[in-house]
């Protein structure tokens, strides 16, 4: 149950083909065993039916009746007689099965059919009395494909039958879809790998023995034993079992029928796997759970709650909800354990469980404390009536117990789509569910058998091998999404001083996240998945005709957040192989300590040198250069690939010592720092460090100096203050990327000794294809080598590792071959370096920004700095009075104690104001103070009339956007100054809106503008400013800037 990539072939298999090279290279006094070896070796194959023939319930229904209509007997075809009679190898053969469940073979037919039976004879077979002596059927040829890099498996099976009754046998037999097969084939004579010459002359493999007489096995015992049978022959024998899933056939002017049949592996049912939706779209009440009708304009409500019943998914997942939430009444026993953090008040207590099903664990409840009011709260799973995977259980159900698997951690938010707690469930958590749950099954009472599982040690999930790429200093950006431990940089990279937290220290504690001995793996099982976020995902995908979503639809869209929010730097695909099984295949290069006794296979791929031949039969080289490699190639054509733009560090080593003469060095850029002109700054790990930690330079806009602290302490804020706000976690997000990409490249780059920490993260884009006498016991994702003869200097002395994508076998009646497509990285060569330590986390929360400094203490002033005095007449009027921008007797706030928010009672495009929290709360939570109540109340009423009109003049208008029609309104000094507001911004006064018009740069925005001045030309809306941008419009009421009469207007499009 490993996913990591680039291991070497099985010791075997690289034995086998020493063997056979071995072989090839005696030029001189060739040993007898050797020419038997190369002049006698031809391929076999063989195709064999589970279809066994009973009568129907609704008599004469069946299609063993309409066989016995047609003149056959059930002696003959009923039950299982017929797959037994009708095994296609060199035409067809009929087997017995043996007191000992041994399959017997009563030879290959041969002479003609003298009428004992119907399947009789070489000639004649199947009955003389249609078409006389004609041929007894078989294969022709067959083909074994992976296709989508080895995600789905496809083989293709010629046979030939030569009369309609022919026909109609292996109509029954090989031509039903959904029923499934047996192919096997082989060389018929070969090396061991003790170079003795041996004859597949057994007709009885275990795998065909389960087939014919199953005596309670299953699909998966097949598996194992091809698996099996492949090392007992060294290689020189395989097999597909799999599902029949497409067909087709066609008569012949001779009278004779061609029949092709598609088989694809048990796995690639995944595919297909759907969850029923519920039709119960209504929403639920938050507070009493039960259903309540839509409410246009209503904030969105958590997805947990408004999609419980969409799916069964969703109902588990609400389930696991509500556990979360509700208190333990256990008994509380302390344990005596160190703080989580230094010089932090905090315990570890144990609540104590009733009995549990698996008695080797102790699920229990852990609470680690983060003030008088709040903890974090650790739950574990019991995942019920779970198929046991372990290949003596034999998927008998049990009660699958994971500890530590549900987590709850209190927040700070901005929408009621992110409530506090936020809950999480690890992925191998979520795994057990889809696995126990979702699949499709066979079985009884006792033993429920997943057509499909999902490839995860599930009884040791803290020790699964299911790998994916990490490194010191990563973490989750968006908690909304997931959460992992995270560690400060280690050597090379600069000590960023990532700050430590509370929800680290706990998700130290309970998490396998990290890899013994590995400090580039991480654990995908371990990592905590929002529930939340789960639900999201349920919720955006699109049903099908028949109101189904897909689970693999689902899983890879799961996926994507998850690995958008750790940095993007992770390709993780789901794949199903060829023995039902579901695989998360980590993309990217990884780094593991290999075994010092395994050695990687070494192809001779031309001549004979050393006694040394070879058996690769064809070589190709081949670029598959995509859109998406254009920026690396450029980038990776000098000698630092590792730039904000593209990591094209693979490339750059690729290329060393390459120049390009006339654009030698292409780099990315940050704005320059002030006073120094043009001088070109590139963006590194600590300068981008500093932008996401509020320690960032100024930037110049337009001559003009803009705060660029823009960002604010956003790691502290998240991780530390726990406030989960939408616009902090999105900037976070885009700077992680950047972050992970800059790191990755650094640790790719050889330091002074020349190692590295890290193979480079991308694979070259050339296919290395390999075309060879027939061998199986290779598997994908493997590494292998080659000899130099026929490679261009770059890719001599093992300069390039070569990895297999894709296996595919032809067999046909003179040969068996199998191709070997692949990816192609440059190698490690033994450079890596040790794996250094991570720097210790700051133990001090980082210091506030300048922003914090200069502002933290400025009190709310309705004039913007004195910059616009007439604001201050404006006093909260009660909207009972109607009163609009002039109110000749305005009412103090606090006279009508029942008015306290001065959007009440108004509408934006026909939906509550209310609903619009960034009207009076800035990006960080802050809420505007009631002193700017008035101002606020004036721009209100202001943008119902510009609703109003956009509604008239512009319908098509979209009302809703991802973050809704308000980019910003209301913004504390502090706040202001972080995202580079101007000094005396109308936005800290509460009078300002920028109204969004579009998600991309458009017309839009010009169309609403002019609308805006017309409003303030006819008197509608009070004079103020008004700002052109690509998505959005700002207006603010400052009215004229005093004591000119200056009209404040400007246009900040790309487009101007």
């Amino acid at each position: 149950m490993s996913n990591i990539l680039g291991q070497p072939f099985k010791p075997w298999v690289t034995e086998q083909i020493d063997i056979r090279q071995k072989s090839l290279g005696k030029y001189t006094n060739i040993p007898d065993k050797d020419l038997q070896y190369y002049i006698t070796k031809a391929p076999w194959i063989r195709l064999a039916s589970s279809v066994n023939l009973n009568k129907s319930e609704v008599e004469g229904n069946s299609v063993l009746q309409k066989l016995i209509n047609n003149g056959l007997t059930e002696n003959q075809v009923g039950g299982d007689n017929l797959a037994k009679n009708l095994i296609l190898q060199g035409g067809t053969l009929s087997a017995t099965v043996g007191e000992n469940g041994e399959i017997i073979s009563n030879g290959l037919n041969s002479g003609l059919n003298n009428g004992s039976s119907l399947f009789n004879g070489a000639y004649g077979w199947g009955g003389i009395e249609e078409r006389g002596y004609v041929p007894m059927p078989g294969i022709t040829n067959a083909d074994v494909q992976y296709l989508n890099n080895g995600a789905l498996t496809k083989t293709t099976i010629n046979i030939r039958c030569f009369s309609k009754r022919q026909f109609q046998l292996i109509d029954v037999l090989y031509l039903r879809p959904g029923y499934t097969l047996l192919l096997e084939f082989g060389h018929s004579v070969y090396l061991d790998n003790d170079g003795k010459l041996q004859s597949f002359d057994k007709f009885s493999t275990s795998p065909l023995r389960t087939l014919l007489s199953p005596k309670g096995k299953t699909q998966y015992d097949i598996y194992r034993e091809i698996e099996t049978e492949k090392f007992n022959y060294k290689g020189n024998y395989d097999a597909v079992y799999g599902k029949i899933s497409n067909f087709n056939w066609q008569f012949n002017p001779d009278g004779s029928y061609d029949c092709q049949v598609i088989l694809t592996g048990m796995g690639d049912v995944i595919e297909s796997l759907k969850m029923n939706v519920s039709l119960n779209t209504k929403p639920i009440n938050i507070s009493t759970g039960e259903e309540e009708e839509d409410t246009p304009g209503a904030t969105p409500i958590n997805p947990i709650i408004a999609n419980k019943d969409k799916t069964l998914l969703n109902e588990v997942l609400y389930e696991f909800y509500q556990k979360l939430l509700k208190p333990t009444t256990k008994k509380i026993t302390k344990i005596n354990t160190p703080p989580l953090l230094p010089s932090q008040d905090s315990d570890f207590r144990f609540f104590e469980q009733s009995a549990t099903p698996n008695p080797s664990i102790t699920p229990s409840f852990l609470s680690f404390t983060l003030n008088s009011s709040t903890s974090i709260l650790v739950k574990p799973t019991v995942v019920s009536n779970f198929p046991n995977q372990n290949v003596q259980r034999n998927f008998k159900l049990y009660n699958l117990t994971i500890p530590n698997s549900l987590l709850s951690i209190p927040i700070s938010t901005d929408n009621e789509e992110t409530q506090s707690p936020q809950t999480y469930m690890t992925f191998g958590t979520l795994m057990a569910i889809v696995q126990s749950r979702l699949l499709l099954y066979n079985g009884d009472e006792e033993t429920k058998i997943p057509i499909a599982t999902i490839d995860m040690d599930f009884d040791n999930l803290d020790k699964d091998e299911n790998f994916i790429l990490k490194f010191p200093g990563e973490f989750s950006a968006d908690p909304r999404v997931c959460v992992i431990p995270y560690t400060n940089t280690s050597q090379p990279i600069p000590d960023l001083e990532i700050p430590t937290s509370k929800v680290n220290a706990v998700l130290n504690n309970i998490s396998s996240w990290n890899v013994d001995g590995s400090l580039y793996l991480g654990r995908l099982a371990a990592i905590y998945v929002n529930i939340n976020y789960i639900a999201k995902v349920l919720g955006e995908l699109e049903p099908n005709e028949e109101n189904q979503i897909s689970i693999l639809d689902f899983l890879q869209t799961l996926i994507k957040g998850i690995t958008q929010s750790l940095g993007g730097f992770n390709k993780i695909t789901v794949q199903s192989t060829i023995d039902g099984k579901i695989k998360f295949i980590e993309e990217i290069p990884q780094r593991f300590n290999k075994d010092a006794k395994e050695e990687f296979a070494r192809f001779n791929v031309f001549g004979v040198k050393q006694n040394e031949g070879s058996f690769i039969k064809n070589i190709n080289l081949t670029a598959e250069i995509s859109n998406d490699f254009a920026t690396m190639i450029s980038i990776g054509a000098q000698s630092n690939g590792n730039q904000i733009s593209g990591n094209a560090t693979s490339f750059s080593n690729y290329n060393a010592g390459l120049e390009d003469r006339i654009i030698p060095e292409k780099f990315s850029y940050e704005p320059p720092k002030p006073k120094e002109g043009a001088e070109k700054n590139k963006v590194n790990i600590t300068s981008n460090w500093a932008r996401l930690s509020g320690n960032s330079i100024p930037e110049i806009v337009g001559g003009e100096e803009i705060n660029t602290e823009e960002r604010k302490n956003l790691f502290t804020s998240i991780y530390n203050d726990k406030k989960f706000i939408s616009e902090n976690i999105n900037s976070l997000t885009s700077f992680n990327t950047t972050h992970a990409s800059l790191i990755l490249g650094r640790l790719t780059q050889p330091g002074g000794d020349g190692k590295r920490q890290l193979q480079a993260p991308f694979f070259l884009p050339f296919n290395f294809s390999l075309e060879m006498e027939g061998l199986s016991g290779m598997i994908l994702y493997q590494k292998f080598l080659i000899s130099d003869e026929v490679l261009p200097p770059s890719y001599e002395n093992g300069g390039v590792e070569i990895q297999i994508k894709g296996i595919n076998h032809s067999i046909n009646t003179t040969a068996w071959t199998t191709k070997l497509d692949t990816l192609s990285t440059p190698a490690a060569n033994n450079t890596l370096a040790e794996e250094a330590t991570p720097y210790p986390l700051n133990t001090e929360i980082i210091k506030p920004s300048s922003c914090e400094t200069k502002f933290g203490s400025e009190q709310y002033d309705s004039t913007a700095g004195g910059e616009y005095p007439k604001l201050k007449t404006l006093i909260f009027t009660p909207p009972s009075q109607n009163l609009l921008f002039n109110s000749s007797t305005p009412t103090p706030f606090g006279s009508n104690d029942n008015i306290k928010d001065p959007r009440k009672g108004l509408k934006w495009r026909g939906d509550d104001m209310r609903v619009y929290d960034k009207l009076i709360e800035d990006g960080s939570g802050k809420k505007l103070p009631p002193a700017g109540y008035g101002v606020s109340r004036r721009l209100c009423e202001a943008l119902v009339v510009i609703g109003e009109a956009i509604n008239a003049q512009l319908p098509n208008l979209p009302k809703t956007f991802t973050d809704g029609p308000f980019s910003s309104g209301y913004r504390s000094p502090v706040y202001n100054c972080i995202i580079g507001g101007a000094k005396n911004s109308m936005h800290k006064t509460g009078g300002a809106a920028d109204i969004r018009v579009s998600e991309t740069i458009s017309e839009l925005p010009k169309a609403l503008y002019k609308i805006i001045l017309q409003l303030i030309i006819d008197g509608k809306i009070p004079q103020g400013g008004v700002g052109l941008y690509n998505t959005f419009v700002h207006y603010d009421i400052r009215g004229y800037k005093d004591p000119s009469i200056e009209i404040a207007r400007w246009n900040e499009r790309t487009d101007k």
